[in-house]
């Protein structure tokens, strides 16, 4: 009975695709667009390869820049945004989280992209 009333309990998976050459996130079957969420855009596309990251790591991939209390401001409003735009569509909150020190997707959240092409085609030489 323990066994069944952990899987009962359990957050169920929630998938989410997203698209950098449509600008959009999927999510359960829903799309938003995101073409001009250019933060949420690259938030996405760090967290499919790492799904969690420090907001110092954050900071520096999204602005190339140190932490400071503005750009901190600045991340928390960006991923508030996306979630309450992924919110709207879905009815899913916040599959991604911020704390002091740490910007991560949900545990149940898997998120991938759905783009066919490489990363390797986009790389500069």
């Amino acid at each position: 009975w323990n066994s069944r009333l952990k899987q009962a309990l359990q957050s169920p998976e929630i998938k989410v695709e997203f698209s950098q050459r449509t600008r959009s996130v999927t999510v359960q079957g829903k799309t938003v667009d995101l073409s001009k969420k250019k933060i949420g855009q690259q938030l996405l596309a760090i967290l499919i390869k790492k799904p969690e990251l420090t907001v110092d790591q954050a900071i520096e991939h999204l602005w190339q820049s140190s932490f400071s209390p503005e750009h901190y401001h600045r991340l928390r409003m960006g991923i508030h945004r996306l979630n309450t735009l992924i919110n709207e569509c879905s009815g899913q909150c916040k599959i991604i989280e911020v704390d002091s020190q740490h910007v991560r997707l949900r545990p149940e959240v898997k998120l991938r992209t759905s783009d066919e092409i490489p990363d390797s085609a986009f790389a500069i030489n």
